[in-house]
Formats: C-alpha cells, sequence, structure tokens
C-alpha cells in the first residue's frame, strides 16, 4: 500500500466455527507410556520423513462481507480497479479480494465489488486458524517413590505424634 493512502478503514463480519472430530479421541495424547518403537522422546522430533502434528487446528477464523476503504492513492487505486476485475488473483491482507477454486469439475471465480471508497469482499473466507498445542506424546508415567512398610509404619507413628487424634 502506498503512503499516500490515507483514511484506511476495514470493517467485515466475522465468526470463529469450531471443527468436530467424532473419530478423533483426544484423550490419546494423555495415555501414558505407549509406544510404538519410534518414539523420539519428549521434546525431540523424529527424524523420519513423516511430519510431526506439533498442533490440531480446532476452529476456523471466517470472515465475510469485508469492506475496506479509504483516500487512495493513483497506484492503490489501480490495484483496486485489477483486483475487483477479476483478471488476477488479489489479495489485502489477509482477504482474498479475487480468486478462484474448483472441485471435481466445478469451477468458480469470486471478486471484489468496487466502490466509490474502496471494494467490498461478500464472500465467505478463511482467515486464520484456532489451534491446540498437541502435548508431548506419549506423556512419560510419574515416577513412584517405593517405600517399605516399616518406613511407612514409622511415618504414620510421625504423623499420630504430630497431630494427636
Amino acid at each position: 500500500m502506498s503512503e499516500e493512502s490515507t483514511d484506511i478503514g476495514i470493517s467485515f463480519r466475522w465468526r470463529i466455527c469450531p471443527i468436530y472430530r467424532p473419530w478423533m479421541d483426544a484423550t490419546l495424547f494423555k495415555l501414558p507410556n505407549w509406544d510404538d518403537g519410534t518414539y523420539a522422546g519428549p521434546g525431540r522430533i523424529a527424524g523420519g520423513p513423516d511430519p510431526l502434528m506439533p498442533l490440531i487446528p480446532i476452529a476456523l477464523v471466517m470472515v465475510r462481507d469485508v469492506n475496506i476503504t479509504g483516500k487512495w492513492s493513483k497506484q492503490d487505486s489501480d490495484h483496486i480497479d485489477t483486483a475487483t476485475s477479476g483478471s488476477v488473483s488479489a489479495g489485502w491482507g489477509p482477504f482474498s479480494a479475487s480468486g478462484n477454486y474448483s472441485y471435481s469439475s466445478t469451477n468458480d471465480r469470486f471478486t471484489a465489488r468496487r466502490t466509490n471508497e474502496g471494494f467490498i469482499i461478500p464472500d465467505i473466507q478463511v482467515i486464520g486458524w484456532v489451534c491446540s498445542r498437541v502435548p508431548f506424546c506419549p506423556p512419560a508415567i510419574k515416577s513412584r517413590i517405593i517405600i517399605s512398610k516399616s518406613t511407612l509404619n514409622k511415618i504414620r507413628t510421625m504423623e499420630h505424634l504430630i497431630h494427636p487424634h
């Protein structure tokens, strides 16, 4: 954006959309001492070809009806004209002003609409993710202190002396 553009304003409708995975039970990440023989150790990254999963997306940040206004320089006004013409894919910060997408045999194009003050992007867009950090897996089981019966009896005797009933 040119330094000559002033009075920039951005408004939009937004929503955080949770991702539900009924097939995924995150309890697995908390179960102690499971290992398939390839475990790299707590806090270390495995050296294999498959990447780790340090974060799990739990929600999408979605926007629509993005309205970007301002007093535009000639350069920025030309950029907006190009973006809203639909001839190229263009964006403004995290917002896509134009582009296309396809699935199977379907192909669709979206473009922003030019206004006197700037442009409006009416379509829904994903602009971010909310993620949960996966704990070190598998978590190590907490160490146990093994106390003999005679030591346990001594502790009970001391407790009785400190807190008589």
